[in-house]
C-alpha cells in the first residue's frame, strides 16, 4: 500500500506538476522501528513556479 501512495505522490509532483515544475528532488524512504516505512522528500521548482509570497502559499495548502 505505502509503494503504490508513493508512486501516486511521485507521478502528482513530477509528471502532473501540481505544484509547479521541478528542476530536481532527492528522496528517501526509511522504516521504522515497527516497520512501517515513510518517506522525506525535498523538490525544487523552477524559478517560474517558486512560492515565494505568503498568499500562494496559503494557495497550495
Amino acid at each position: 500500500v505505502f509503494k503504490m501512495k508513493a508512486n501516486a505522490l511521485i507521478d502528482d509532483l513530477f509528471q502532473k506538476h501540481i505544484f509547479g515544475r521541478t528542476v530536481a528532488r532527492i528522496y528517501t524512504i526509511e522504516y521504522q522501528k515497527r516497520g512501517l516505512p515513510h518517506m522525506h522528500l525535498i523538490i525544487f521548482l523552477h524559478r517560474d513556479d517558486k512560492l515565494s509570497i505568503p498568499e500562494r502559499v496559503d494557495q497550495v495548502i
